[in-house]
C-alpha cells in the first residue's frame, strides 16, 4: 500500500512538473518600447529637488528595461550634444494594457531625479529631446520623448502682480488629449499702472494666440467645452505665431483671458508654466507661474499608439 502510494505521489508531481513546464512561457529574446511623446517641462525654485517622469510602453510584463536595479545612468539629450543628467528613482507597473500590432504592451513610469543645481535662475529647452538610459549589461537605449523644458526661479511671488484664476481648457485634437487654452486672471496690486507686454507659456514649441483671446470674466464653460464653440469659428491650432500683448491694468484692477495655445508640432501638454512679463514706470518686471497640473486623466488612442517610435532591443 504504501509502495503504491509513492507511486501515486510521484506520478503526481511528474504531470504537475510537465504541465509546469508546457505552461511556462519562455523570457523573450527581445524588448521593444517606446515613449508616449509629451511637452515635459518642469519649473521650480531654485534649490527645490526636481523629477521627472515618463510614460513609456514595454512588450513585457518583466524584462531587463524596466528592472531599475539594472540601470547605471540616464540623461535628456539632443542632435545638438545638449545633455540633463537623470538619476533612476523607480519604474512602476501602471498596471494599463495595450493591445498594438498583434502585441501586448505593458505601461511603465519611469520617474527620474533631475541631477542639476544651479544657483542663479536658469532656463533649458529641447524642442526634440531623447531619453538615454544605461543599462548594466552595456546597453544603452535611446528614445525620443518629445520636447523639455526646465526653468529655475528665485521666487513665485511679486508685490506689483498676482494670479486670481488659473484654469485649463482641454479638447482632444487629432487623437490627443491636451490644453487647448489657459484661462488665466491677472490683477495690480500696486498703486500704478502696468502695461503687460507678454504672456507665454514656458513650453518650447508652444505659444499662446492673443489674436484669439477671449474675454473670460463672465464666461461659463465646461473644461472639455470645444474651443470652436466658445470662439465661434472653426480654430485652428497650428498655424503657429507668437503674438503680441499690449494691455494696461490699473491699480486695483483685474482682467481675465482666455488664451487658446498654437502648437508648432502637436506634443500633448497637461501642465505648464507661464511668465507674464510687464512694464511700470519705465521698469521691467515678470511674473513667474509653476508648472501647474491641469487635468491628470490619460486618453490613449489607436492614433497615439501609431505615432509611437518603438525601438527593440536584446533581452539580456
Amino acid at each position: 500500500m504504501k509502495k503504491w502510494l509513492g507511486a501515486a505521489a510521484a506520478f503526481v508531481a511528474l504531470v504537475a512538473g510537465l504541465a509546469w513546464a508546457l505552461t511556462r512561457r519562455a523570457p523573450a529574446r527581445t524588448v521593444t518600447m517606446g515613449v508616449l511623446e509629451r511637452a515635459y517641462n518642469c519649473v521650480s525654485l531654485l534649490g527645490e529637488d526636481d523629477h521627472i517622469t515618463f510614460e513609456i510602453l514595454i512588450d513585457a510584463k518583466k524584462s531587463f528595461a524596466s528592472d531599475s536595479g539594472n540601470i547605471t545612468s540616464a540623461c535628456l539629450t539632443n542632435a545638438d550634444g545638449e545633455y540633463l543628467k537623470l538619476e533612476i528613482e523607480s519604474v512602476s507597473n501602471s498596471g494599463d494594457v495595450f493591445p498594438f500590432n498583434e502585441r501586448t504592451f505593458y505601461l511603465f513610469y519611469f520617474t527620474f531625479h533631475i541631477d542639476f543645481h544651479p544657483e542663479t535662475e536658469y532656463a533649458f529647452e529641447m524642442a526634440e529631446a531623447e531619453l538615454l538610459i544605461d543599462y548594466r549589461t552595456g546597453l544603452t537605449v535611446c528614445l525620443p520623448v518629445g520636447s523639455f523644458g526646465y526653468y529655475k526661479v528665485a521666487t513665485f511671488l511679486d508685490e506689483r502682480l498676482s494670479v486670481c484664476r488659473l484654469k485649463g481648457l482641454v479638447n482632444m485634437i487629432d487623437g490627443y488629449k491636451t490644453l487647448a487654452a489657459i484661462d488665466i486672471g491677472l490683477r495690480n496690486d500696486s498703486p500704478s499702472d502696468i502695461v503687460i507686454t507678454a504672456i507665454r507659456p514656458l513650453v518650447p514649441e508652444l505659444a499662446f494666440a492673443f489674436g484669439e483671446k477671449v474675454d473670460s470674466r463672465d464666461l461659463e464653460y465646461r473644461s472639455d467645452c470645444p474651443i470652436d464653440a466658445i470662439l465661434g469659428h472653426a480654430y485652428d491650432f497650428f498655424a503657429y505665431a507668437e503674438g503680441t500683448c499690449n494691455y494696461r491694468l490699473h491699480p486695483g484692477e483685474q482682467a481675465f483671458f482666455l488664451l487658446p495655445l498654437k502648437y508648432r508640432r502637436l506634443l500633448p501638454v497637461d501642465n505648464i508654466g507661464i511668465v507674464v512679463e510687464y512694464v511700470q514706470g519705465g521698469k521691467d518686471g515678470c511674473l513667474v507661474i509653476d508648472d501647474f497640473l491641469f487635468f491628470t486623466t490619460r486618453v490613449l488612442t489607436l492614433k497615439a499608439l501609431r505615432d509611437v517610435v518603438f525601438a527593440t532591443y536584446e533581452n539580456h
